[in-house]
């Protein structure tokens, strides 16, 4: 009844793992979430790891993955944390030092930077159009063109 030939045994009807089956099942969850972890650390370290280095990045990634578990579960991880620091004072790992930034391009720098119209200066559109220079220069400018045509 709960078999099915395609999928095989039907999980959600089977009661969850007790004991040494749940453990082996931690375990090997714990195992899969250290190795892309201890990969990234020996990529980082910037040299081959000898046995002292293997040692100390495989006892960071397990601190790290235990800490990462009792945090999910709602539980203090402080002595985890305390102890991934002393690890990591201890080992010398350090962090990569930050890449200088990038200048921006043009583009985005402009896309960076809000719209901002021009202020409205009252001040200065009133005295245009009081003195009318600006239909003068235009009125100017439309017969020194027709004077000097063909």
């Amino acid at each position: 009844m709960g078999l099915c030939m395609d999928e095989g045994p039907d999980d959600s009807k089977r009661p969850p793992r007790n004991g040494r089956a749940r453990s082996r099942q931690l375990a090997q969850e714990a195992a899969a979430e250290r190795a892309p972890l201890e990969a990234e650390l020996r990529e980082s370290l910037g040299r081959i790891p000898n046995a002292v280095d293997k040692l100390a990045i495989e006892t960071i990634a397990a601190t790290a993955v235990r800490a990462r578990r009792l945090r999910a579960d709602g539980r203090n991880d402080a002595e985890e944390r305390r102890l991934l620091t002393q690890l990591l004072r201890a080992t010398g790992l350090r962090p990569a030092p930050a890449a200088p930034a990038a200048p921006l391009t043009l583009q985005a720098q402009l896309a960076a930077r809000p719209f901002v119209p021009p202020a409205d200066d009252d001040d200065e559109t009133d005295v245009v159009a009081e003195t009318g220079k600006v239909e003068t220069t235009i009125n100017e400018t439309a017969s020194a063109l027709s004077e000097g045509s063909p």
